[in-house]
């Protein structure tokens, strides 16, 4: 069952989030991954437009548009 959810929808998160699970995205990714460091981050106009010009869909994307916005 874990595969196919995983093949369904790519992360755990998607996979709740779809599934009807209501929860803090951030708290989410702190409990799970430990606190994500943004600010030791720099912003990367590059990559910024490689990520939105691929078509595939964007997963987490409000996370990484912080990074290149």
């Amino acid at each position: 069952m874990c595969l196919e959810l995983y093949r369904e929808y790519g992360t755990t998160m998607a996979c709740l989030k779809a599934l009807g699970c209501e929860f803090d995205k951030d708290e989410f990714h702190a409990y799970v991954q430990g606190k994500l460091p943004y600010y030791s981050l720099k912003r990367d106009l590059v990559s910024r437009n490689l990520l939105l010009s691929m078509p595939q869909r964007k997963i987490g994307r409000q996370y990484w548009l912080k990074l290149f916005t």
